[in-house]
C-alpha cells in the first residue's frame, strides 16, 4: 500500500533534522580537538587532585620517646633534643642534621635559631659552631664541674647559661668571661628566655625566678604549690606571664600572684607564641590514641581544639616563639606537625623522627 503524502513529507523532514544535528555535533567536537600544542582548544581538562598518601599505622615510639623537647625560632628552624642528642632543621623540616655531644658529657643546649650551634658540659665545657667539631671553652669557667648546659639565648647566641654545684653560671661572650648569679641553690633547673636582652626565667624545683641583667638581678615569683616544674613557657604580652607543667599534676598559668590550673582539658606539653597564644597538648606517651592540642588566645579564659593532628599518636612536645604564630608539635610515633595559624590547624611536616628512619 502506498503511504499517504503527509507521511512522505514528514519522513523527509525527519531525515533532514537528523543530518542537521549530526553536522552540528560534529562541528562542536572538531572545535575541541587537540591543537598543535597537544591541548584541547576551547576546553581545559581538569587535572585530578592528587590523593593524600595515607600514613601507615605507627607501631614503635619515635626517637624522642616521651621525654624529648622542641625549640623553634618561630619560622623555619625547629630542633628536637633528648638527652645528649639533637636533630635539627633550618628549612621547616625538609632536611635535617644530627648533633651528637662528645663523649662523657652532661647534655646539650641548642641555639634555637641555628641547629649547628650547641653547647655541652660535664667535667669541662665545650661548644660547636658546625654541629660536628667541638672546641673547649675559650677560658675555663670558675669553680668545678660537672657543668650542666641550660640554654643559649634566643636573642644573643654568645650568651650561654650553665648550672654547676647548685649555682647559675653565665657567659655573655661565648665563654671568654664568666659570672655567677645569686640565684639560690638549684635543683633540676629549667631556663627559658624572656622577651628582652639579658632576661630569662628559671624554675628550680617548685620555685620560679625572673632573671634580668644576665642573672645579676633576681626576682622570685610565686612558688608552684602543686610540685616541681618540669616544663615552662613565657606567655608574651605587655605583662608577660608563665605557663608551666608539673608532671603528674597538670599545667598551670601564673595569674597575678597565684598559679591557676589551665582551662584546657589536657595536662601534657606546653608552649606559648605571639599575641599571648598558649598551647597545651594531651601527652600520655600512647600509640593508637589521637594527638590532641588545645589553644587559647585570651590568657586561658577559653580554649579551642586544634585540628589535623594524627589519629594514632599522642602529642609529647610543642614549641612556639614570642611574636610568631608558627608552632611545631612532636608526636609519640616520631611524626612532626606544624601549625602556621597559632595552633588551629596542623599539617604533617616529617616522619624523620620515627624509630629506624635515621
Amino acid at each position: 500500500m502506498t503511504p499517504p503524502r503527509w507521511a512522505v513529507v514528514a519522513g523527509v523532514l525527519l531525515v533532514g533534522l537528523v543530518i542537521g544535528l549530526g553536522v552540528a555535533v560534529g562541528s562542536s567536537l572538531s572545535s575541541l580537538s587537540p591543537d598543535r600544542h597537544g591541548e584541547t582548544a576551547g576546553f581545559v581538562q581538569p587535572s585530578p587532585s592528587p590523593l593524600p598518601t595515607p600514613s601507615p599505622t605507627v607501631k614503635t615510639p619515635g626517637i624522642l620517646g616521651a621525654s624529648g623537647r622542641l625549640v623553634t625560632n618561630g619560622s623555619n628552624t625547629v630542633i628536637a633534643t633528648v638527652g645528649s642528642q639533637a636533630i635539627g632543621s633550618a628549612d621547616g623540616g625538609r632536611t635535617w642534621i644530627v648533633v651528637v655531644a662528645p663523649p662523657i658529657n652532661s647534655g646539650l643546649a641548642i641555639d634555637s635559631a641555628n641547629p649547628r650551634h650547641a653547647i655541652t658540659g660535664g667535667a669541662t665545657i665545650q661548644f660547636t659552631n658546625d654541629g660536628v667539631a667541638w672546641a673547649p671553652a675559650l677560658n675555663p669557667p670558675p669553680g668545678k664541674g660537672p657543668y650542666q648546659p641550660l640554654a643559649i639565648s634566643s636573642l644573643e647566641p654568645n650568651v650561654w647559661l650553665f648550672a654547676h654545684q647548685g649555682r647559675l653560671l653565665v657567659t655573655r661572650d661565648g665563654s671568654a668571661t664568666w659570672s655567677e648569679s645569686s640565684v639560690p641553690q638549684l635543683s633540676n633547673p629549667i631556663v627559658v628566655p624572656g622577651q628582652a636582652l639579658g632576661q630569662f626565667y628559671l624554675a628550680s624545683g617548685n620555685r620560679v625566678f625572673q632573671l634580668a641583667s644576665y642573672g645579676q638581678s633576681v626576682t622570685e615569683q610565686p612558688a608552684v604549690a602543686q610540685g616541681a616544674v618540669t616544663e615552662m613557657a613565657v606567655v608574651s604580652g605587655n605583662h608577660p606571664t608563665l605557663l608551666v607543667r608539673v608532671a603528674g599534676h597538670g599545667d598551670y598559668l601564673l595569674t597575678g600572684s597565684s598559679w591557676q590550673a589551665t582551662g584546657g582539658s589536657f595536662s601534657g606539653p606546653v608552649a606559648a607564641g605571639g599575641n599571648g597564644t598558649i598551647l597545651v597538648g594531651n601527652g600520655g606517651a600512647k600509640l593508637g590514641s589521637p594527638g590532641l592540642i588545645s589553644y587559647s588566645t585570651n590568657g586561658g579564659a577559653t580554649w579551642v581544639p586544634g585540628s589535623g593532628l594524627p589519629s594514632d599518636q599522642t602529642v609529647e612536645a610543642i614549641a612556639g616563639h614570642a611574636g610568631s604564630a608558627t608552632f611545631f608539635a612532636y608526636c609519640y610515633g616520631g611524626d612532626l606537625y606544624v601549625s602556621n595559624d597559632g595552633g588551629g590547624s596542623w599539617a604533617l611536616v616529617s616522619h624523620a623522627m620515627r624509630a629506624g628512619t635515621g
